[in-house]
Order: C-alpha cells, then structure tokens, then sequence
C-alpha cells in the first residue's frame, strides 16, 4: 500500500471566510441575488515554529495580510488589488466602525496600519501608512486618490441601508 503523496506535504491550517453580500438586480424586494467572495486565509505551520524563532513583527504579518489580500483580488477579480486595500485602509480612518460590532473591532485594528517606530515596518508598509494618513485628513476623498480602485466598499452599505430604509415595513401596534 502507497502513501498518497499530499499527506506528504506540508502543515497547513485553512480559515475560509466568505463575504455574503445581496445584490439588487432590478430595484424589486423580489429579484435578488447573492455575491459571494472567499477570502482562504492558509496559515503554514512549520512557517510558524520558525517564525517564532526568528521573530516576525506586527507589521510583518499586516504586510502579509494586505499584500495576499491585493493579489486575491487582482487574481480572481481583475481589479487592482493593491489600490483597492489601501483605498479601504483609506476610507477606514473616517468610518469608525469598530464600535459597531466585533466584526467592526478586529476590522479595524487589522486594516489600520501599526508600525510601532520600527523602520522594517515603516519600510513594509509605506502605502498603506500613505492611505491612513489621506483618511485622516479632513477635505480628504479617497476615491480620487485610489481611482484604479473602482468601487468603495462603504459605498455599498450606504446604498443598502437607504434601500433597507424605503421597504415598507409595517410597525407593530
């Protein structure tokens, strides 16, 4: 009897997150549609061990998060990935949605670059530092910084939440 050869290979720990998202086609409570993106997040843990040996900083991991975040976007969808996570970072300095949820919370303290004075990091991540600080300036639009970037996402909750807004509910007595 034979080993397969991908029990062979290495350690591997899966996270798939999906973002649900309805989508309206035709302005009609009863023609809707469901988009769906899959962010896999694959965590290599023999990478880990040696990790922790050799140490790895904060923004060494953030790094890696915006950049595999870029390249998913640009591999599955087209867009220019890296535009699109700092325009995020970017519109994330306005928006405070950490008090919101927990969601909100990791969301935030994930996509809000941290360096601690460490050059590296500086070093690491100088366009997404670049989009934090064009989100925290008071005249600041992001979208014309980021216009390879072609959608906001923050946009899209604005554009549920009016349509949520004009469904008529009926109010209980």
């Amino acid at each position: 009897m034979s080993i397969n050869p991908l029990f062979l290979g290495r350690p591997i720990y899966t996270i798939i997150n999906a973002l649900v998202v309805p989508v309206d086609l035709e302005g009609s409570a009863d023609n809707v549609a469901v988009l769906q993106f899959i962010f896999p997040i694959y965590i290599f843990l023999d990478t880990i061990v040696e990790d922790i040996y050799n140490g790895r900083s904060l923004g060494d991991e953030q790094a890696m998060v915006y950049n595999g975040l870029a390249a998913r976007l640009t591999g599955q969808y087209g867009l220019d990935g890296k535009a699109c996570v700092q325009r995020f970072v970017c519109e994330l300095q306005r928006r405070h949605i950490a008090g919101w949820s927990v969601v909100g919370n990791i969301l935030t303290h994930i996509f809000t670059p941290h360096t601690g004075g460490n050059k590296r990091d500086i070093d690491l991540l100088r366009d997404y530092l670049t989009a934090k600080s064009l989100g925290n300036k008071e005249d600041n639009v992001c979208g014309l910084h980021y216009q390879s970037c072609p959608f906001s996402v923050f946009n899209y909750f604005d554009a549920r939440k009016n349509i949520t807004n004009s469904l008529p509910f009926k109010t209980p007595n």
